[in-house]
């Protein structure tokens, strides 16, 4: 994974899956391949002071996998003076053979080509859950400024981490379908009293919050459960949801997502990780595996789940059914719902 040059320079490659590893080298230039796969502190913490004595150059690369970290570093780059960007798609580098063109369009979906052959940001990336509807909520105009209804109280769901992230959804639901989702918080390495103080001081009248079904286990050192902390600390009432298959709650996701309005400002953070969330690939079989890959998106997500399971749930008034003829189609009903009724054309 190293040469030595005749001149006495170094070359050397290696991977951002141990990133400490590289702490202390120096560099004059590093490029990070697949900069949205990249740990989001590696750049700040670890690869610029390698550069700064050096006055070293940076190089951000990859593929596109939908509007992350890569697209967010090329807008950058495109707008100062001190950068430069380059997009350079199949029709540019001019590196493959009509031929090759030809059977890669056949072997692709028309996401995956332009994705991967277009330098596409607009495509949802391969496996990905939501990154199709999250693509119909930004065509549509779904994603946009999306206030805070002082009417209307607010649900928040809560992807539970210490050492992880800890993600929180807050929503505001309507009558006529709607779910308004109005911010998004993610941190990592905080206690929950951390989390609440920051929920108070939003000043939403809350109507419930939901908690995964670990908020529950007694920790060793207090011998409390999460959910008696959360109560200490004034958070209430809670709906702790029951364990569930993955999938189903996947599927729960899917359905209400088609009529899921985003604050495009106060959610960015959330919106990236339902672009993100993915299945994991299978080299050796060459298929999806069944359960999702565990990344930065995953939290996000999580949360994302046990509201679409925990509304679902409290109201025990809605039953989602899937029609033929639509991936998006489904009957609501019951007295009062919160959803829309809508039958398949």
């Amino acid at each position: 994974m190293l040469i030595r040059l005749p001149n006495g320079g170094t070359w050397q490659a290696g991977g951002a899956d141990n990133q400490d590893s590289w702490r202390g080298g120096y560099a004059d230039e590093c490029i990070l391949d697949e900069y949205d796969d990249t740990p989001s502190s590696m750049v700040p913490l670890v690869i610029e002071p390698m550069l700064a004595d050096r006055d070293g150059v940076l190089v951000r690369s990859g593929t596109p996998k939908g509007k992350g970290v890569l697209q967010a570093a090329y807008n950058r780059a495109r707008d100062n003076a001190d950068y430069s960007s380059y997009l350079l798609d199949y029709t540019k580098t001019k590196a493959l053979s009509e031929e090759a063109i030809r059977r890669l369009r056949n072997e692709m979906s028309e996401e995956e080509f332009r994705q991967e052959l277009c330098c596409s940001f607009e495509a949802p990336n391969s496996g990905s859950y939501y990154g199709r509807l999250m693509q119909d909520a930004e065509d549509e105009g779904r994603i946009t400024l999306v206030p805070h209804e002082p009417t209307l109280r607010v649900w928040t769901s809560w992807d539970l981490g210490i050492d992880d992230a800890t993600s929180i959804w807050f929503l505001q639901t309507l009558r006529s379908g709607e779910w308004r989702f109005i911010d998004y918080l993610e941190g990592s390495g905080e206690g929950l009293d951390y989390y609440v103080r920051l929920l108070h001081q939003r000043g939403y009248a809350y109507e419930k919050h939901i908690l995964p079904h670990d908020a529950q286990v007694r920790e060793l050192g207090s011998g409390r459960t999460r959910t008696e902390t959360l109560h200490s600390l004034g958070v209430k009432p809670t709906k702790v949801i029951r364990q569930h298959n993955v999938a189903d709650g996947i599927n729960a996701v899917r359905l209400v997502l088609p009529r899921c309005w985003f604050d495009a400002s106060r959610c960015v953070e959330g919106i990236l990780a339902l672009r993100h969330y993915r299945r994991e690939w299978n080299e050796k079989a060459e298929t999806w595996r069944s359960h999702p890959v565990h990344d930065h998106a995953s939290h996000g997500a999580d949360s994302m789940r046990y509201m679409a399971l925990g509304v679902r749930e409290d109201q025990g008034r809605q039953l989602a059914v899937p029609m033929f003829g639509s991936q998006y189609e489904n009957v609501v009903v019951g007295p009062g719902v919160m959803g829309s009724h809508w039958m398949a054309a």
